[in-house]
């Protein structure tokens, strides 16, 4: 389940921190979103 895996996952950066209260939402598919577009942005290629 979704839930299960947003628990688990952090973003770290401070800069992005203020994402993290998205988590205490109902709906916690707009963090699972920003979480993922956090990732691709960081990501090194």
């Amino acid at each position: 389940m979704l839930v299960g895996v947003i628990k688990d996952l952090n973003i770290e950066d401070q800069e992005w921190n203020f994402l993290i209260r998205l988590k205490r939402q109902p709906d916690k598919s707009s963090f699972f979103y920003w979480y993922k577009t956090f990732e691709l942005m960081t990501t090194k290629k």
